[in-house]
């Protein structure tokens, strides 16, 4: 009895441990700021286009610069639409920069009220 006793307030603890751990997380997630989305060559001739540091794992890889970028543009997209459905994030405009090897940038706003890509 007692080690029924002590197994069940342990996996209490470690429930409410994932709990204060798990809510930690979504309180400090970044809220929406600037992305930056960065593309470059892959050891295998692929282009490996990434969202760093902000979104870790929002990552692609396509054929060509434009296909890894709008690859991993979608998945960061839907990180962020994930974040704001479970309220982890509070919804305000978006913008994300998308950045070449070459030092050029192209910058993408996301205004979430009207859902619509623009070009400044």
């Amino acid at each position: 009895m007692d080690l029924i006793v002590l197994f069940l307030i342990g996996g209490l603890i470690t429930w409410f441990g994932v709990y204060v751990l798990t809510r930690e997380t979504h309180t400090t997630s970044p809220c929406a700021a600037n992305y930056t989305l960065e593309c470059k060559p892959d050891v295998d001739g692929r282009f490996l286009a990434e969202v760093v540091p902000e979104l870790p794992g929002a990552r692609a890889w396509g054929a060509t610069a434009e296909d890894a970028m709008a690859k991993a543009q979608s998945v960061a997209l839907r990180v962020l639409a994930q974040r704001l459905q479970r309220g982890e994030i509070k919804p305000s405009a978006i913008r994300m920069e998308l950045r070449v090897t070459d030092g050029q940038s192209i910058p993408l706003q996301l205004q979430n009220s009207t859902s619509n890509f623009r070009r400044p």
